[in-house]
C-alpha cells in the first residue's frame, strides 16, 4: 500500500524486508485479475474497513 511503515535512518535491508511484506500483503489481498474487478475490489475493501472501523467506534460508546 501506499503507507509508509518505515522510518528515515533505518537501515536499507530493513526497510528493502518491510517493503516486501507490504508488497506481499497486497499481492495476498488483491485477486490477480484485470482492470475493472480490481478497482472494484480495492474500493469495496476500503468501504468495509471505514464499516468495521464505524462499527466499533459505535459499539465502543455502549
Amino acid at each position: 500500500g501506499n503507507r509508509v511503515s518505515w522510518a528515515p535512518g533505518m537501515a536499507p535491508e530493513v526497510i528493502a524486508g518491510v517493503q516486501a511484506r507490504d508488497r506481499r500483503d497486497a499481492a495476498k489481498h488483491i485477486p490477480q485479475r484485470p482492470g475493472l474487478f480490481a478497482r472494484t475490489w480495492s474500493i469495496a475493501a476500503g468501504i468495509g474497513r471505514q464499516l468495521v472501523s464505524c462499527y466499533r467506534r459505535w459499539k465502543g460508546r455502549w
